[in-house]
């Protein structure tokens, strides 16, 4: 997943924050991109403001994905609120089970019914999808057009992170997955998947 060091450096910072406050370096940084965008977009401007974390240790895929959804989505409450109702605008659909049928090899393995457990931030380009299954939360980006088609679509565009229950304690990348780095590798995933919907809506704009 491609993300600037510059925002790594931010999100590294100032970790001594009440629960749900959302971080103020990173909305300054929000903030900017979205005026970058809106003058090159809409050859306007708008003003920046502030307000999300969460502590305690996730026992489950469940519990892991509410963690996450509780964590980003006071983060695209915001974006959307800076941006206003036009392209930038996030929505968030909260943490439900999906059941879905799992295509297997034919005829060797027949089809399969699972039960997914899954939250998603849409753009007017791009599904940010958190997924969880079993031990195992994944993060996707697939265009918004594909988002209908769930895990076919998932499996399609590919897999971008995963945090995965070892039974000793969740790991991303074979690390222990702390506070910081759940908090750091979440706002990564997030700030790619808003510079790619920027990308897509100035492409289309040329």
């Amino acid at each position: 997943m491609v993300a600037k060091a510059t925002l790594s450096d931010l999100i590294l910072k100032n970790h001594n924050r009440s629960p749900r406050q959302v971080r103020p370096d990173y909305m300054d940084h929000l903030a900017v991109k979205t005026r970058e965008f809106e003058r090159v977009y809409y050859g306007s401007d708008v003003s920046a403001s502030n307000s999300g974390r969460i502590s305690g240790r996730p026992t489950d895929q469940k519990a892991m994905v509410d963690r996450i959804f509780t964590l980003l989505e006071p983060y695209a409450h915001e974006l959307s609120r800076l941006s206003g109702p036009g392209a930038l605008a996030v929505t968030a659909h909260a943490p439900a089970e999906s059941r879905e049928i799992i295509a297997e090899d034919w005829p060797h393995r027949p089809p399969q019914a699972v039960c997914f457990y899954r939250c998603r931030f849409a753009t007017s380009a791009f599904s940010a999808s958190i997924r969880g299954l079993e031990d195992q939360v994944k993060f996707f980006l697939i265009p918004v057009e594909q988002a209908i088609r769930l895990n076919d679509a998932e499996e399609e565009f590919g897999c971008l992170m995963t945090f995965e229950d070892t039974g000793q304690g969740w790991t991303v990348e074979d690390k222990d997955l702390s506070d910081n780095r759940l908090e750091r590798y979440s706002l990564l995933f997030f700030n790619h998947f808003v510079d790619r919907t920027r990308q897509e809506l100035l492409s289309r704009r040329r």
